[in-house]
């Protein structure tokens, strides 16, 4: 890596998106974020553990939205938290502050969570998506989940990208999964993981 450099990965569900960020931050020494922006998102804001990860990478409920219209860009990312905004709000909020610092501080990977678009006037940024055939995601799932069926397998991969979907595409004006909103994006299963982390690496080099 010849430059300060913040990667951002979003990922379909078991795709080998996480292991993929981990063995790339590990090639570069440098620092990974997934589950652990949640607890400095927490321990920052005050909120509960317990809470975070309730709201972790969902959109709010249509019960919860804002009075007289309002939206996510009536606050503005990164803005002021406060007891009148919904509670999913409170959270993308502090995770996003969380995000902004980490970037600002060091070159590092950050899984999921809008990043790419919560960072794209950052520029040390460089976005990836990974993506997987449906076999090879339901077969990760499984193994990593311990599921025997792989018809609940597939239930709990399609609930989990609807959920992604939903959350980055009401929080951001681009589309999860479009490749014109990532620098970069991979079919894992056709590279395999190792070689995907060094595609993702190779293309960073040359930057």
């Amino acid at each position: 890596m010849n430059k300060k450099t913040v990667i951002s990965i979003g990922r379909q569900y078991g795709s080998g998106g996480r292991e993929i960020g981990e063995k790339v931050a590990a090639h570069y020494g440098i620092g990974y974020y997934d589950k652990k922006l949640l607890e400095i998102a927490a321990r920052e804001s005050g909120l509960c553990d317990e809470i975070v990860a309730h709201y972790d990478e969902k959109k709010i409920s249509a019960a919860f939205m804002y009075p007289f219209g309002a939206n996510v860009y009536t606050y503005g990312i990164g803005g002021h938290m406060g007891t009148e905004k919904p509670l999913g709000m409170q959270v993308f909020l502090a995770i996003s502050n969380v995000i902004k610092k980490v970037a600002e501080k060091e070159s590092c990977v950050i899984v999921g969570r809008c990043a790419d678009y919560i960072l794209r006037e950052n520029p040390d940024l460089f976005s990836v998506f990974i993506c997987a055939e449906d076999k090879d995601r339901l077969s990760r799932i499984m193994r990593r989940n311990n599921i025997v069926s792989e018809k609940e397998a597939y239930a709990r991969m399609v609930k989990t990208d609807r959920n992604r979907a939903r959350f980055y595409n009401y929080y951001s004006d681009h589309k999860w999964g479009a490749v014109g909103t990532y620098d970069l994006c991979v079919k894992s299963s056709f590279l395999g993981v190792d070689k995907t982390v060094e595609t993702i690496c190779g293309v960073i080099d040359r930057l």
